[in-house]
């Protein structure tokens, strides 16, 4: 029973990923401790994963500002001393140093194109990576007049 509860929650939240907009309510009252069941997952574990279930990567790109943003690394946050990356994503954030654009990342990424916009996007998410302010996201060319 406690893998199928799993599964299902985890597929609910999986699905909120997919959302464009939202909201939520809390409201406070007595605790109903018969119908809690608790999953433990990780907080930043769960960003990545219902990150990598996000439907249309073209969102995710227009999000993080375009195919020609500039991506950089930032230092890693206290909150995440103990959060580990897999290997693609370890990969995939090695690639990262302030010259290549989401673009180049996406193709020469350790997966798919697609399924590397998602690691990216996860990756910012957990403020692992930022868009370079200085790149507006555009390729611009320069014409000799």
């Amino acid at each position: 029973l406690g893998v199928q509860v799993r599964k299902q929650v985890q597929s609910i939240v999986w699905s909120l990923f997919n959302w464009t907009s939202g909201s939520v309510t809390f409201e406070v009252g007595p605790s109903k401790d018969d119908e809690v069941f608790k999953i433990k997952i990780p907080t930043a574990r769960a960003i990545v994963a219902g990150c990598r279930m996000i439907e249309d990567p073209k969102m995710i790109t227009a999000r993080m500002g375009g195919r020609g943003a500039i991506l950089k690394r930032l230092p890693r946050p206290p909150h995440l001393d103990s959060f580990r990356l897999e290997g693609d994503e370890r990969e995939l954030l090695e690639l990262i140093n302030g010259k290549r654009t989401l673009f180049e990342l996406c193709e020469e990424g350790p997966l798919n194109p697609g399924a590397n916009a998602r690691v990216l996007y996860a990756l910012a998410e957990l403020q692992l990576i930022t868009v370079d302010p200085s790149s507006s996201g555009k390729i611009l060319i320069q014409v000799r007049s």
